[in-house]
């Protein structure tokens, strides 16, 4: 029953703290509440000196367990706020209540009456003691069930000693625990039923109060456990109270009786305990109200002093003050928005502009919320930061330190504009201008810059402005030195009351405002001083916000126009390089991927031709082309001994052979696709090509590099070997150029593939080379390189456009300098490029989030990953085949296998497409789940109605059969049933053998996929660059002539 008594405890009195809790097994949530709960306390304590002293007491059972370890009770001793006397060491309160262990509890009562016991042997005469007890059970007692002799072992323990024994009966150890003055706060769980009120009565008798939460949340009881604590230190409660939280407490009219109850048994305690263990009801039933705390708490201490003033006046309080709040943000970030102390706390530290270790805790603050999990808490703690920057008073009080004599010439808005105000504008989004100066940001606040109104005196001033109680105006006195150049970091409180900007992110708005060229007199030289004051303290690495491209670009902007108004400038001379070298290198890594169109020689892919130069040779007496001679006037055909039989080389001697050919007979050319080669050469066995063309000196290096010989105009490379060279050969021109055919073409290139072979040097010179590109943002960049190192090595473009030579396969470009110059548009522009998905025509795609549709050679579409895995994904196993989406949906080619494993696409490895191919207007196909196989399903003329079939788990008739027959591993037997998924297998014994299932054959895992194809009938080949070309690189009589 609540006690009336409302007075507050002597000024100077001493105060303890014991938090008590059940550690047996069903309290885990408690402990856990306790455990974060105590980190906040003691944080507390250090703050306000509400505590003299601290412990943590838990206790158990008499259970055999707990009774051989001597584990009934842990307490900590005391941990003195202000150290020990005699300088021994303190315990870790916050380390035993981590290592307390729940254990016991096999009975429903638990061994309270031996934690009073504890308690009241360590109080410490003189003091009051405020006591928080978790429970979810009764103390022993003869109506609260109990077995294996626990109660007998309690009470035969207190016995032994005279404190013990007043312990024994419940009610004499509520009044003695009155008597030592511990007041005692109870958080129960609903599920305790009517034993609730031997705790209701413990706390009645010591003016204290019981809840019980109807649920067990480590975070509801925390939250409880605070609100009580700070109701009990006179504080203002929380916005928002825990819901399921009820207070218990008996009728007033009901307290002469409990004042006569003599002791705990059903005879004597008056009906408000209960009579029998399964009693479900009291003779005096509890009330039950919603806890309030306003209402609830009582015999609260003295307030606590006033922290603001506390804080101001005292150095030493300041330190402690941030110690303490980095310590509750890294334990845990919300406590400081549900905590009023440490909230009030916060609030003064943020008013306290200019310190560094202030800096530290706001930014400790912003991170922890930033790595909060979405969820609502993060969401009500953004909301409350928000709050916590309100500064109205702050800002009342600078505007009011400016004296009447200097209070105009002033600017304010006219609050019959419209788009500012609280309906308007959330203090975030004004304050966003700190963190980032992206173009919408700066777009929104430029509207309001324009806004201002200019009041150069007070005559002056219209008259629905006049009254400052209802337009408050900001002075342009705040813009000097005199006044810390305040000016602009109250601008904003004309928008939105108590929005207070920090010093950059004031030099940034006046920024801003130099950009947009407000024209109010004076405004640009307010502006322009502020940013004076702060040359020299951009490029600082230790403030994240300045390294963004938005903010070096701002900044660069205004820098440049001042000093194009003839003044020194607004930044250093190293800030304005670096600014400028980081803005181009990020812009120049943003567009590797930009399109650039350059020209370069054409690749003749069995192109005819002319044939050129001609000599005849000796064995064969036809004439050759020079570029398939070897030596001594032997061509390359009679040359060779790789042939069958005789022949054979007659057949290769005769193809296309003619004993007098002019230089325009026409033959078929191919370019060697080794890529330091790139000779253009003759093949006359041109049907018997069927791989990647190889010159001869490529095949065969012995025979050394290649002769070869340039185009003046195309720059393409013929072999021409030394013997049988001519006059034309100095001044060479290749067939295609004397045809007067194209024999420079466009090809589509970026600057990332430009610089896989080229280096990035021709962007960023020789010293920027070393840097080269790391794709992190420009802050990483430039805290993993260093300022100097930007600053130094970067130079953009710098080489000699004469002396510059690129290549893309080894094929110079022959436009170089425009190729350049559309690059620099790219990068002066401040854009990049996007492209259109050409299957779902999104096109917001940047260049490199589009992809070959198919991988094959001459098919230029490129599409999103989306439509990737939409398109080639529509087959799943078990289902029937959809052979249309087995082909690339422009060139109705099929993929490379390489594109379908890139993207996780199951079909790549799906056997028997071929025959389903083939068989495709005759028979449906299903996707074998067992055997990952494309086999027959149903003839179509069976189709029933011309409706689809569908499908969903097809399993063909030959693994129906073989159903539950595992196979054994080639490699060590181990046997293997195979349940779904792709044929290729990897032993799940020790051998990690890589095997087929369907054959059973072993291969190498970078093999396997091959033999899955070709023996099995896939039909996606894995080959690394698809050259339109077949796959095996086999050489054949004639390929290389």
């Amino acid at each position: 029953m609540a006690s009336s008594s409302t007075a507050s405890a002597s000024t100077g009195e001493q105060y303890d703290l014991c938090l008590i809790t059940d550690a047996t097994g069903s309290m885990a949530a408690f402990l856990t509440a306790l455990q974060h709960s105590l980190v906040q306390i003691l944080a507390l304590s250090n703050l306000t000196s509400a505590f003299t002293s601290i412990s943590v007491l838990a206790y158990r059972d008499y259970d055999d367990e707990n009774f051989k370890r001597k584990k009934q009770i842990e307490f900590s001793g005391w941990y003195d706020l202000n150290g020990k006397a005699d300088g021994s060491k303190q315990v870790d309160l916050i380390d035993f209540a981590k290592k307390i262990e729940i254990s016991g509890g096999a009975d429903f009562p638990e061994a309270s009456k031996s934690a009073i016991w504890t308690l009241i042997k360590n109080v410490h005469p003189g003091r009051r003691t405020l006591c928080f007890w978790y429970t979810d059970a009764p103390p022993h007692s003869e109506t609260s069930r109990s077995w294996g002799g626990q109660r007998q072992k309690e009470l035969a323990a207190l016995k032994q000693d005279p404190i013990g024994r007043e312990c024994m009966d419940w009610i004499s150890c509520c009044r003695l625990m009155a008597q030592h003055k511990v007041q005692v706060m109870t958080l129960l769980t609903s599920s305790i039923g009517v034993h609730a009120s031997w705790y209701v009565m413990l706390s009645a008798a010591t003016n204290g109060v019981t809840v019980t939460l109807d649920k067990d949340d480590a975070r509801d009881i925390s939250l409880v456990s605070m609100d009580l604590l700070m109701a009990w230190l006179n504080q203002p409660p929380r916005n928002a109270a825990v819901k399921g939280v009820m207070t218990l407490s008996w009728p007033r009219t009901l307290a002469k009786k409990f004042k006569n109850v003599k002791d705990e048994t059903p005879k004597n305690s008056g009906g408000f305990l209960p009579k029998f263990d399964n009693d479900k009801v009291l003779a005096h039933k509890l009330d039950k109200q919603q806890y309030d705390v306003k209402r609830d708490v009582h015999h609260t201490r003295e307030p606590v002093q006033d922290f603001a003033l506390h804080f101001t006046a005292d150095e030493e309080y300041q330190k402690l003050v941030y110690t303490t709040l980095e310590t509750i943000i890294d334990f845990d970030v919300a406590t400081i928005s549900l905590n009023p102390v440490f909230g009030e706390l916060w609030r003064v530290v943020c008013a306290q502009r200019g310190s560094d270790a202030r800096e530290r805790v706001v930014n400790a603050f912003a991170v922890a919320v930033n790595n909060m999990k979405a969820d609502t808490i993060k969401d009500s703690m953004k909301v409350w930061l928000e709050e916590s920057y309100n500064q109205t008073k702050e800002i009342e009080r600078i505007i009011a330190e400016v004296p009447a004599d200097n209070a105009y010439p002033a600017v304010c808005i006219d609050p019959t504009e419209a788009g500012v105000g609280p309906t308007h504008w959330a203090r975030g989004d004004l304050l966003e201008i700190a963190r980032s100066c992206h173009h919408n940001v700066l777009k929104r606040l430029g509207k309001v810059l324009t806004k201002l109104v200019f009041i150069p005196s007070k005559e002056e001033c219209p008259e629905h402005l006049r009254d400052d109680l209802v337009v408050e105006k900001i002075p342009f006195a705040l813009a000097t030195k005199e006044y810390k150049r305040s000016f602009w970091k109250i601008l904003l409180h004309l928008v939105l009351p108590g929005t207070y900007l920090s010093a950059r992110a004031g030099a940034l708005l006046a920024a801003l405002c130099m950009k947009i060229g407000v024209q109010i007199p004076g405004l640009q030289e307010a502006a322009r001083e502020t940013l004076v004051a702060f040359r020299g303290k951009w490029a600082d690495i230790e403030v994240g916000e300045n390294w963004s491209l938005e903010c070096m670009r701002l900044l660069l902007y205004c820098d440049t126009k001042d000093r194009g108004s003839g003044k020194e400038g607004l930044l250093t001379d190293f800030e304005q390089r670096l600014f400028k070298n980081l803005i181009g290198y990020k812009a120049a890594e943003l567009n590797l991927d930009t399109e650039l169109n350059a020209r370069v020689p054409f690749t003749p892919e069995k192109t005819q031709g002319w044939i050129g130069p001609t000599t005849k040779c000796r064995k064969c007496n036809h004439d050759r082309s020079v570029t398939m001679m070897a030596d001594n006037s032997i061509c390359g055909i009679c040359g060779c001994d790789d042939y069958d039989n005789e022949d054979g080389k007659q057949r290769a001697q005769s193809i296309r052979a003619e004993t007098e050919q002019g230089s325009k007979t026409l033959k078929n050319w191919v370019e060697c696709g080794n890529q330091d080669c790139r000779c253009a050469y003759v093949v006359y066995d041109i049907e018997t090509l069927n791989v990647k063309p190889k010159c001869h000196y490529c095949r065969f290096p012995k025979a050394g590099k290649a002769p070869f010989v340039t185009c003046k105009n195309c720059a393409n490379r013929v072999i021409w070997p030394l013997e049988y060279r001519t006059g034309a050969a100095d001044e060479f021109l290749c067939v295609f150029c004397e045809e007067g055919r194209a024999s420079v073409v466009v090809n589509p290139t970026s600057a990332r593939a430009l610089n896989k072979e080229n280096g990035t040097s021709w962007i960023l010179g020789d010293e920027g080379a070393k840097l080269g590109f790391l794709s992190k943002s420009v802050y990483a960049t430039v805290k993993d390189r260093g300022m100097e190192s930007m600053h130094d090595a970067i130079s953009l473009f710098s080489k000699d456009l004469k002396d510059l030579t690129l290549t893309i396969r080894q094929k110079p470009i022959q436009n170089v300098a425009e190729l350049i110059a559309e690059y620099q548009r790219w990068i002066s522009s401040n854009t990049i490029e996007y492209k259109t998905c050409d299957l779902c025509f999104d096109s917001s795609f940047k260049p490199q989030d589009l992809h070959d549709a198919c991988g094959r050679r001459g098919c230029r579409h490129r599409i999103c990953v989306d439509c990737i895995r939409n398109w080639y994904g529509q087959n799943a196993p078990g289902k029937v085949v959809n052979l249309n989406s087995l082909h690339c949906p422009f060139c109705r080619r099929a993929p490379t296998g390489k594109l379908l494993r890139g993207y996780g696409l199951n079909v790549a490895t799906l056997a028997g497409v071929r025959e389903a191919l083939q068989l495709r207007g005759q028979w449906i196909f299903g996707w074998c789940v067992k055997c990952d196989t494309a086999k027959q399903h149903v003839e179509r003329v069976c189709a029933a109605g011309g409706q689809p079939v569908e499908l969903d788990n097809f399993i063909c008739e030959d693994c129906e059969d073989k159903k539950n027959k595992p196979k054994p591993c080639p490699k060590c037997g181990v046997m293997t049933e195979k349940v779904a998924g792709c044929n290729h297998i990897t032993c799940p014994g020790p051998c990690d053998a890589h095997w087929c299932y369907l054959c059973g054959g072993q291969f190498e895992w970078n093999t396997i996929y091959d033999h899955l194809n070709n023996v099995h009938g896939g039909a996606f080949t894995y080959d690394e660059d698809d050259d339109g070309y077949e796959e095996d690189d086999v050489e054949q009589d004639g390929v290389d002539f």
